[in-house]
């Protein structure tokens, strides 16, 4: 971490507000290009308002939120029990993928021209999406609050090489769980501060992550014992840049660096808060990890990846949804590039990533 102990110049998120103008064109004023990136690259994230048609989000809210009731019980749902709390009492936040049927994968959402712009501007021209997903957090407070963490276990170099947006079907804040954030973390981090790093061993291979299964007892031990960042790094950063939990209205996207420490927390109020996820990186760094799509929404993707401002899905295939649903949920983000990992510290281990097998 950053030897910097003073408090940070800024401590509060960077909204920027996205004219209606702006908005339906899909042509970003340049002064809120550069709000966004500046922000991005200093905070680890910012929040572009009003990107998405309200509209949008109220079907989609409407939809998945019928959808989570049935989830709840089902056994092959997948949660994110990387929390504080008894193993009973853990499932309080789920992987709730959109709805793949092509008259619901609306663009301002699954392609959005402002969202690709500022991430193009961070991570090189024709970025690849592999991952569309989201976490939808049961209400009443059911759950636990995650371990601090960054979305990756392995080592990591002192660049942005992987953004995640997130959009928000409604109007999240402490109210209703919204994520804990530490602001600035990710540019002050190493993989030295992460419980995953360890020196490198006999037998370790340098440029793989080890795969540790979710349905398994490795998963405790990942989870527990080497996920998450150290908490005497946490103890030292609280004392000068302590978290925040920020207000996002619906219709928003949140970039986020997917190198920022931060905390799911249980949704305390009585309705349920849906928030997408599509994790982007740069051409070059070759993430193995696919979108699972099916064959009849080729042609709208296709079309994405041709327009001026693309948004190009590293994306597999199917017959149809269900069949889509139904492969292995991929959340392997480390690089496959051998180039990569030679620019990285090769006295430690790779880390580890999560499979579902």
């Amino acid at each position: 971490m950053g030897s910097t102990s003073e408090p940070l110049l800024f401590q509060e998120p960077t909204t920027v507000k996205i004219s209606e103008d702006e908005r339906t064109s899909g042509n970003m004023a340049i002064e809120h290009i550069a709000e966004a990136v500046i922000a991005l690259h200093r905070d680890g994230f910012v929040v572009l308002e009003n990107v998405v048609d309200q509209e949008h989000c109220d079907v989609l809210d409407k939809l998945m939120c019928e959808e989570a009731e049935k989830m709840a019980t089902d056994q092959k749902t997948i949660w994110n029990d990387n929390v504080h709390a008894p193993k009973e009492k853990r499932s309080g936040n789920m992987q709730h993928a959109p709805p793949l049927q092509p008259e619901l994968m609306y663009e301002d959402i699954w392609a959005n021209r402002l969202t690709a712009t500022v991430i193009s501007a961070i991570l090189g021209p024709n970025p690849r999406c592999n991952f569309a997903d989201g976490n939808t957090a049961l209400g009443a407070g059911y759950g636990g609050r995650q371990i601090v963490h960054a979305d990756m276990a392995y080592n990591f170099p002192q660049m942005p090489c992987t953004i995640t947006a997130n959009y928000y079907l409604k109007d999240a804040s402490p109210a209703n769980g919204s994520t804990e954030l530490w602001l600035g973390s990710s540019r002050d981090t190493t993989f030295r501060d992460h419980k995953a790093c360890r020196a490198l061993g006999p037998g370790d291979d340098p440029y793989m992550p080890k795969k540790i299964s979710l349905h398994t007892e490795d998963d405790n031990y990942a989870m527990e014992a080497n996920f998450g960042v150290r908490e005497e790094c946490l103890a030292a950063r609280r004392k000068f840049a302590p978290p925040v939990q920020p207000s996002v209205k619906g219709g928003s996207v949140m970039l986020r660096d997917l190198r920022l420490w931060h905390a799911g927390i249980a949704n305390p109020s009585d309705k349920t808060r849906i928030m997408l996820n599509f994790i982007h990186t740069p051409w070059w760094y070759e993430c193995p990890t696919r979108v699972n799509l099916p064959e009849n929404a080729r042609p709208l993707v296709d079309a994405w990846a041709k327009r001026e401002n693309p948004m190009v899905f590293a994306a597999r295939y199917f017959a149809d949804e269900a069949e889509c649903r139904a492969q292995q949920f991929g959340i392997d983000f480390s690089s496959r590039n051998k180039g990569y990992w030679r620019s990285l510290d090769n006295t430690l281990a790779a880390g580890f990533t999560f499979i579902d097998a």
